[in-house]
């Protein structure tokens, strides 16, 4: 007798499979008894993820690289981040292809696995606020020097609750700001225009379009900024010129509470 359980998780390893095309037989058959597992294990929730973000679509022929399927495996048997695991099952969902050369996606799977979960986290907050911001301006995101004019201000108390901060000393919370932004800019996750503090704190040029009692931080939108948010919801074939028109397009995820508050300048 198969019971439920048992049911559901050969339901899950053949989707998987369907997800993966040949490159889950590449692995052999120690990857195909970790697969059949995969409702029990983190790199099933990526899969699973995967799986729902392409809907009908994974009936169409295709396939995941096997060099992007061995990255996130890698990268994703210790996820257990929501958020996280849902970028990590994005990227995969990006990457099934027509194309077998494409292999893209490793670019993505690896840059989230050098990524704490507090920049990721932020990342995806600071790309709902760019696109409500800005979505209704006319801004040729793909130049430079017109993102670097859409600066962010995000106070302090409207990021602490979108991030879920629990209660912690002023140093703790000045390690993490400080640990997110020198990150997300090391890998090109935001502008080099940044900055945080009170507005006296600020250079000069930053501070146009800024609240006189403002205390938060101020951040600028990059292209692997975009680029990485659209690999991450499956939606890879969108253009990042386009990125700021696609706010209705991401609804934000009902597990992280973004309040108004944030001011978007542009200039």
């Amino acid at each position: 007798m198969i019971n439920e359980q048992t049911a559901l998780a050969t339901l899950e390893a053949a989707l998987a499979f369907k997800l993966l095309g040949p490159s889950a037989a590449y692995f052999g058959e120690k990857t195909r008894s970790y697969l059949e597992k995969i409702g029990e294990i983190n790199v099933g929730r990526i899969f699973n993820h995967a799986i729902t973000l392409l809907g009908p679509n994974i009936d169409d022929k295709g396939e995941v690289p096997s060099k992007v399927l061995k990255s996130i495996i890698q990268e994703g048997v210790f996820c257990e981040d929501e958020l996280t695991t849902a970028y990590f099952g994005g990227v995969l969902a990006s990457s099934r292809s027509s194309n077998p050369q494409n292999d893209m996606g490793v670019t993505y799977s690896s840059l989230l696995g050098r990524l704490s979960t507090y920049q990721i986290r932020s990342h995806y907050i600071f790309c709902q606020m760019f696109m409500k911001c800005f979505g209704t301006e006319k801004i040729n995101f793909g130049m430079e020097e017109e993102r670097l004019k859409m600066k962010l201000f995000v106070p302090f108390e409207i990021y602490s609750v979108a991030m879920d901060f629990k209660p912690m000393n002023f140093w703790e919370y000045q390690t993490i700001i400080e640990h997110v932004l020198l990150g997300l800019l090391n890998e090109n996750l935001i502008g080099r225009n940044y900055g945080y503090g009170k507005r006296a704190d600020l250079d000069e040029k930053l501070k146009c379009g800024l609240p006189e009692d403002f205390n938060g931080f101020l951040v600028t939108p990059s292209g692997m900024c975009a680029e990485l948010f659209l690999w991450a919801h499956g939606r890879s074939e969108l253009r990042t010129a386009n990125f700021i028109s696609y706010q209705n397009t991401f609804p934000i995820r009902e597990d992280i509470i973004i309040s108004d508050g944030y001011v978007g300048h542009f200039g």
